[in-house]
Protein backbone atom coordinates (compact mmCIF):
# COMPACT_ATOMS: atom_id res chain seq x y z
CA UNK A 1 0.00 0.00 0.00
CA UNK A 2 1.05 3.58 -0.06
CA UNK A 3 1.48 6.35 2.41
CA UNK A 4 -1.16 7.66 5.02
CA UNK A 5 -2.30 11.18 3.56
CA UNK A 6 -4.68 11.68 0.38
CA UNK A 7 -7.05 8.96 -0.29
CA UNK A 8 -3.73 7.47 -1.31
CA UNK A 9 -3.19 6.24 1.91
CA UNK A 10 -3.15 2.89 2.39
CA UNK A 11 -0.66 1.80 4.71
CA UNK A 12 0.35 -2.22 4.04
CA UNK A 13 -2.38 -4.05 5.66
CA UNK A 14 -5.15 -3.29 3.49
CA UNK A 15 -5.57 0.07 2.82
CA UNK A 16 -6.35 3.05 5.14
CA UNK A 17 -6.90 5.87 3.18
CA UNK A 18 -6.52 9.53 3.93
CA UNK A 19 -9.25 11.01 5.64
CA UNK A 20 -11.28 14.27 4.46
CA UNK A 21 -10.10 17.45 5.97
CA UNK A 22 -13.82 19.56 6.92
CA UNK A 23 -14.17 23.24 6.36
CA UNK A 24 -17.03 24.84 7.39
CA UNK A 25 -18.81 27.62 8.21
CA UNK A 26 -19.39 31.31 6.05
CA UNK A 27 -19.52 34.87 7.43
CA UNK A 28 -22.98 36.22 8.16
CA UNK A 29 -24.99 37.66 5.59
CA UNK A 30 -28.37 38.79 3.89
CA UNK A 31 -27.81 37.13 0.26
CA UNK A 32 -29.41 37.02 -2.77
CA UNK A 33 -29.09 36.04 -6.40
CA UNK A 34 -25.34 34.88 -7.77
CA UNK A 35 -24.17 35.33 -4.05
CA UNK A 36 -26.78 33.13 -2.78
CA UNK A 37 -26.33 30.42 -5.73
CA UNK A 38 -22.52 30.59 -4.52
CA UNK A 39 -23.07 29.40 -1.35
CA UNK A 40 -25.96 27.32 -2.06
CA UNK A 41 -24.51 25.01 -5.00
CA UNK A 42 -22.90 21.90 -4.29
CA UNK A 43 -21.66 21.49 -7.74
CA UNK A 44 -17.94 22.62 -7.44
CA UNK A 45 -18.14 23.66 -10.77
CA UNK A 46 -20.87 25.86 -10.24
CA UNK A 47 -20.07 27.22 -7.14
CA UNK A 48 -16.60 28.66 -9.18
CA UNK A 49 -18.86 30.27 -11.90
CA UNK A 50 -21.33 32.37 -9.51
CA UNK A 51 -19.02 33.21 -6.85
CA UNK A 52 -16.85 34.52 -9.99
CA UNK A 53 -19.45 36.60 -10.81
CA UNK A 54 -19.77 37.71 -7.18
CA UNK A 55 -16.36 38.51 -7.07
CA UNK A 56 -15.76 40.03 -10.14
CA UNK A 57 -19.16 42.13 -9.75
CA UNK A 58 -18.81 46.07 -8.48
CA UNK A 59 -21.58 45.55 -6.27
CA UNK A 60 -21.55 42.83 -3.55
CA UNK A 61 -20.66 44.13 0.33
CA UNK A 62 -17.34 43.19 1.71
CA UNK A 63 -19.54 40.10 3.83
CA UNK A 64 -20.58 39.10 0.11
CA UNK A 65 -17.14 38.72 -1.36
CA UNK A 66 -16.09 37.45 1.53
CA UNK A 67 -18.41 34.22 1.74
CA UNK A 68 -17.54 34.28 -2.09
CA UNK A 69 -13.63 33.71 -1.66
CA UNK A 70 -14.34 31.40 0.71
CA UNK A 71 -17.12 29.27 -0.95
CA UNK A 72 -14.80 29.25 -4.54
CA UNK A 73 -11.57 28.56 -2.27
CA UNK A 74 -13.68 25.33 -0.85
CA UNK A 75 -14.80 24.17 -4.50
CA UNK A 76 -10.91 24.48 -5.73
CA UNK A 77 -10.20 22.65 -2.31
CA UNK A 78 -12.24 19.96 -3.65
CA UNK A 79 -10.82 19.86 -6.91
CA UNK A 80 -7.29 19.19 -5.38
CA UNK A 81 -6.67 22.34 -6.44
CA UNK A 82 -4.87 23.72 -3.03
CA UNK A 83 -2.99 26.82 -4.37
CA UNK A 84 -6.00 28.21 -5.80
CA UNK A 85 -8.18 27.32 -2.51
CA UNK A 86 -5.25 29.08 -1.11
CA UNK A 87 -5.41 32.24 -3.15
CA UNK A 88 -9.04 32.82 -2.36
CA UNK A 89 -8.29 32.37 1.00
CA UNK A 90 -5.45 34.69 1.42
CA UNK A 91 -8.27 36.78 -0.56
CA UNK A 92 -11.20 36.66 1.93
CA UNK A 93 -8.86 37.61 5.03
CA UNK A 94 -7.83 40.22 3.33
CA UNK A 95 -11.10 41.79 2.92
CA UNK A 96 -12.11 39.98 6.92
CA UNK A 97 -8.68 39.25 8.57
CA UNK A 98 -11.07 38.09 11.95
CA UNK A 99 -13.04 35.13 9.85
CA UNK A 100 -11.88 32.17 11.83
CA UNK A 101 -13.48 29.91 9.67
CA UNK A 102 -11.17 30.99 6.90
CA UNK A 103 -8.16 30.43 8.90
CA UNK A 104 -9.24 26.76 9.21
CA UNK A 105 -10.08 26.46 5.71
CA UNK A 106 -6.47 27.61 4.95
CA UNK A 107 -4.87 25.43 7.56
CA UNK A 108 -7.12 22.34 5.66
CA UNK A 109 -5.38 23.17 1.94
CA UNK A 110 -2.09 23.38 3.63
CA UNK A 111 -2.23 20.24 5.32
CA UNK A 112 -3.10 18.83 1.89
CA UNK A 113 -0.28 20.32 0.72
CA UNK A 114 2.05 18.73 2.69
CA UNK A 115 2.79 21.87 4.70
CA UNK A 116 1.61 21.24 8.13
CA UNK A 117 3.78 24.16 9.87
CA UNK A 118 2.13 26.28 7.82
CA UNK A 119 -1.31 24.25 8.51
CA UNK A 120 -0.50 24.55 12.58
CA UNK A 121 -0.14 28.42 12.19
CA UNK A 122 -3.58 28.65 10.84
CA UNK A 123 -5.08 25.99 13.02
CA UNK A 124 -4.08 27.78 16.15
CA UNK A 125 -5.17 31.28 15.03
CA UNK A 126 -8.84 29.78 14.48
CA UNK A 127 -8.71 27.69 17.49
CA UNK A 128 -7.59 31.06 19.58
CA UNK A 129 -10.11 32.23 18.55
CA UNK A 130 -12.72 29.63 19.00
CA UNK A 131 -11.24 27.18 21.61
CA UNK A 132 -14.47 24.77 20.55
CA UNK A 133 -13.84 24.90 17.08
CA UNK A 134 -14.09 21.24 16.71
CA UNK A 135 -13.25 21.24 12.60
CA UNK A 136 -10.44 23.24 13.20
CA UNK A 137 -8.97 21.01 16.08
CA UNK A 138 -9.64 17.85 13.76
CA UNK A 139 -7.32 19.75 10.69
CA UNK A 140 -4.73 20.69 13.61
CA UNK A 141 -5.25 16.84 14.34
CA UNK A 142 -4.16 16.03 11.29
CA UNK A 143 -1.36 18.38 10.75
CA UNK A 144 0.57 16.66 13.52
CA UNK A 145 -0.22 13.60 12.03
CA UNK A 146 1.34 14.62 9.07
CA UNK A 147 4.44 15.60 10.85
CA UNK A 148 4.13 12.78 12.70
CA UNK A 149 3.62 13.65 15.99
CA UNK A 150 1.36 11.23 16.82
CA UNK A 151 0.04 11.70 20.92
CA UNK A 152 0.09 15.42 19.71
CA UNK A 153 -2.03 14.53 17.01
CA UNK A 154 -4.61 12.51 19.36
CA UNK A 155 -4.88 15.27 21.73
CA UNK A 156 -6.27 17.96 19.30
CA UNK A 157 -8.52 14.37 18.13
CA UNK A 158 -9.67 14.47 21.58
CA UNK A 159 -10.91 17.40 21.91
CA UNK A 160 -12.18 17.78 18.57
CA UNK A 161 -14.77 14.56 19.67
CA UNK A 162 -15.19 15.77 23.14
CA UNK A 163 -16.55 19.20 22.23
CA UNK A 164 -18.63 17.66 19.27
CA UNK A 165 -19.36 13.57 20.12
CA UNK A 166 -21.45 13.63 17.35
CA UNK A 167 -17.75 14.16 15.18
CA UNK A 168 -17.89 11.42 12.75
CA UNK A 169 -15.01 12.50 10.97
CA UNK A 170 -13.17 13.09 14.19
CA UNK A 171 -13.60 10.08 15.43
CA UNK A 172 -12.08 7.99 12.33
CA UNK A 173 -9.51 10.34 12.20
CA UNK A 174 -8.10 9.87 16.33
CA UNK A 175 -8.95 5.78 15.00
CA UNK A 176 -6.26 6.23 12.09
CA UNK A 177 -3.35 7.60 14.43
CA UNK A 178 -3.79 4.68 16.87
CA UNK A 179 -3.79 2.62 13.78
CA UNK A 180 -0.25 3.77 13.05
CA UNK A 181 0.76 3.33 16.64
CA UNK A 182 -0.08 -0.35 16.04
CA UNK A 183 -3.06 -0.31 18.42
CA UNK A 184 -5.28 -1.95 16.60
CA UNK A 185 -7.94 -2.34 19.14
CA UNK A 186 -8.43 1.08 19.74
CA UNK A 187 -8.70 1.79 16.75
CA UNK A 188 -10.98 -0.81 16.03
CA UNK A 189 -13.14 1.09 18.78
CA UNK A 190 -12.85 4.38 16.96
CA UNK A 191 -14.06 3.10 13.90
CA UNK A 192 -17.24 1.37 15.49
CA UNK A 193 -18.11 5.15 17.06
CA UNK A 194 -17.75 6.71 13.55
CA UNK A 195 -20.09 3.77 11.79
CA UNK A 196 -22.67 3.82 15.02
CA UNK A 197 -23.22 7.60 14.04
CA UNK A 198 -22.99 7.18 10.00
CA UNK A 199 -23.51 3.80 9.01
CA UNK A 200 -23.09 4.67 5.97
CA UNK A 201 -19.27 6.13 6.28
CA UNK A 202 -17.41 3.65 3.97
CA UNK A 203 -14.04 5.46 4.62
CA UNK A 204 -14.30 4.26 8.51
CA UNK A 205 -14.93 0.67 7.33
CA UNK A 206 -12.52 0.56 5.20
CA UNK A 207 -10.07 1.71 7.95
CA UNK A 208 -11.53 -1.05 10.24
CA UNK A 209 -11.10 -3.49 7.65
CA UNK A 210 -7.80 -2.83 7.48
CA UNK A 211 -7.57 -2.80 11.02
CA UNK A 212 -8.93 -6.32 11.14
CA UNK A 213 -5.97 -7.35 8.43
CA UNK A 214 -3.41 -6.03 10.61
CA UNK A 215 -4.90 -8.16 13.32
CA UNK A 216 -4.79 -11.45 11.39
CA UNK A 217 -8.48 -11.29 11.69
CA UNK A 218 -9.64 -12.12 7.89
CA UNK A 219 -13.27 -12.94 7.63
CA UNK A 220 -13.98 -10.00 9.64
CA UNK A 221 -12.14 -7.61 6.84
CA UNK A 222 -13.71 -9.48 4.40
CA UNK A 223 -17.09 -8.77 5.92
CA UNK A 224 -16.13 -4.81 6.20
CA UNK A 225 -14.73 -4.69 2.60
CA UNK A 226 -17.77 -6.96 0.78
CA UNK A 227 -20.14 -4.03 2.32
CA UNK A 228 -18.54 -1.15 1.39
CA UNK A 229 -17.80 -2.71 -2.34
CA UNK A 230 -21.66 -3.58 -2.38
CA UNK A 231 -22.05 0.00 -2.19
CA UNK A 232 -19.45 1.18 -4.38
CA UNK A 233 -18.13 -1.89 -6.85
CA UNK A 234 -14.54 0.49 -7.62
CA UNK A 235 -13.60 1.45 -4.24
CA UNK A 236 -10.20 0.49 -5.27
CA UNK A 237 -8.90 0.38 -1.38
CA UNK A 238 -11.85 -1.83 -0.25
CA UNK A 239 -10.51 -4.25 -3.60
CA UNK A 240 -6.89 -4.10 -2.04
CA UNK A 241 -7.75 -4.72 1.53
CA UNK A 242 -9.98 -7.54 0.34
CA UNK A 243 -7.72 -9.47 -2.01
CA UNK A 244 -5.03 -8.82 0.77
CA UNK A 245 -7.37 -10.82 2.66
CA UNK A 246 -7.85 -13.36 0.36
CA UNK A 247 -4.20 -14.21 0.15
CA UNK A 248 -3.99 -14.79 4.00
CA UNK A 249 -6.83 -17.00 4.01
CA UNK A 250 -5.25 -18.72 1.30
CA UNK A 251 -7.45 -18.12 -1.03
CA UNK A 252 -4.91 -17.13 -4.04
CA UNK A 253 -8.14 -17.27 -6.96
CA UNK A 254 -9.92 -14.81 -5.00
CA UNK A 255 -7.21 -12.35 -4.19
CA UNK A 256 -5.94 -12.35 -7.86
CA UNK A 257 -9.30 -11.28 -8.85
CA UNK A 258 -9.40 -8.67 -6.00
CA UNK A 259 -6.42 -7.69 -7.30
CA UNK A 260 -7.04 -7.28 -10.85
CA UNK A 261 -9.74 -5.25 -10.26
CA UNK A 262 -7.54 -2.81 -8.26
CA UNK A 263 -4.82 -2.57 -11.10
CA UNK A 264 -7.46 -2.31 -13.84
CA UNK A 265 -8.77 0.68 -11.83
CA UNK A 266 -5.02 1.93 -11.00
CA UNK A 267 -2.62 0.82 -13.15
CA UNK A 268 0.21 2.17 -11.16
CA UNK A 269 -0.43 0.85 -7.45
CA UNK A 270 2.85 -0.56 -7.01
CA UNK A 271 1.34 -2.87 -3.75
CA UNK A 272 -1.32 -4.44 -5.75
CA UNK A 273 1.37 -6.24 -8.24
CA UNK A 274 3.34 -7.32 -5.59
CA UNK A 275 0.35 -8.47 -3.72
CA UNK A 276 -1.39 -10.75 -6.83
CA UNK A 277 2.50 -11.65 -7.39
CA UNK A 278 2.77 -13.04 -3.71
CA UNK A 279 -0.69 -14.72 -4.82
CA UNK A 280 0.72 -16.21 -8.01
CA UNK A 281 3.80 -17.60 -5.82
CA UNK A 282 1.14 -19.60 -4.01
CA UNK A 283 -0.11 -21.42 -6.27
CA UNK A 284 2.78 -22.21 -7.98
CA UNK A 285 2.39 -19.72 -11.43
CA UNK A 286 6.59 -18.38 -10.84
CA UNK A 287 6.66 -16.83 -14.48
CA UNK A 288 3.72 -14.82 -13.85
CA UNK A 289 4.77 -13.95 -9.95
CA UNK A 290 7.91 -12.71 -11.48
CA UNK A 291 5.94 -10.68 -14.23
CA UNK A 292 4.21 -8.76 -11.22
CA UNK A 293 7.50 -8.13 -9.32
CA UNK A 294 8.85 -7.13 -12.35
CA UNK A 295 6.31 -4.37 -13.02
CA UNK A 296 6.32 -3.28 -9.40
CA UNK A 297 9.99 -2.82 -9.53
CA UNK A 298 9.92 -0.96 -12.52
CA UNK A 299 7.44 1.52 -10.83
CA UNK A 300 9.83 1.83 -7.34
CA UNK A 301 12.83 0.10 -8.29
CA UNK A 302 13.97 0.34 -4.53
CA UNK A 303 11.50 -1.91 -3.20
CA UNK A 304 13.46 -3.94 -1.24
CA UNK A 305 9.99 -6.56 -0.46
CA UNK A 306 9.94 -6.74 -4.37
CA UNK A 307 13.52 -7.61 -4.49
CA UNK A 308 13.22 -10.29 -1.60
CA UNK A 309 10.27 -12.39 -2.80
CA UNK A 310 11.20 -12.07 -6.65
CA UNK A 311 14.35 -13.76 -5.36
CA UNK A 312 12.27 -16.22 -3.54
CA UNK A 313 10.30 -16.97 -6.85
CA UNK A 314 13.52 -17.26 -8.79
CA UNK A 315 14.80 -20.19 -6.43
CA UNK A 316 12.07 -21.97 -6.24
CA UNK A 317 12.43 -21.69 -10.16
CA UNK A 318 15.47 -23.06 -9.91
CA UNK A 319 17.29 -19.91 -11.05
CA UNK A 320 19.74 -19.37 -7.62
CA UNK A 321 21.93 -17.12 -9.50
CA UNK A 322 19.49 -14.63 -10.33
CA UNK A 323 17.74 -15.39 -7.02
CA UNK A 324 21.29 -14.31 -5.38
CA UNK A 325 21.15 -11.39 -7.15
CA UNK A 326 17.76 -10.16 -6.06
CA UNK A 327 18.75 -10.92 -2.16
CA UNK A 328 21.98 -8.73 -2.46
CA UNK A 329 19.35 -6.15 -3.30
Amino acid sequence: MSSLASRRSALSAGAIAFLSVAIFGLAEAQLSGDAQKCIDEKNADLVINYCGRVIRSAQPSISDRTNAYLARGRAYFARGAYDRAIQDFDSALRLSPSFTDVYSARGAAYVRKGQPDRAIQDLDQAIRSNPDFAEALNNRGLAYLAKGALDRAIQDFDEAVRVKPSFVQGFNDRGTVYFQKREYDRAIRDYDEALRLDPGYSLARVNRGSAYNRKGEFDQAVQDFDEVLRLDPNYVEALYGRGFAYRRKGDSDQAIQNFDQVIRLNPDYVQAYLERAGAYAAKGEYDRAVRDYDRGLRMDPRNAQAFNERGSAYALKGMYERAIQDYDQ
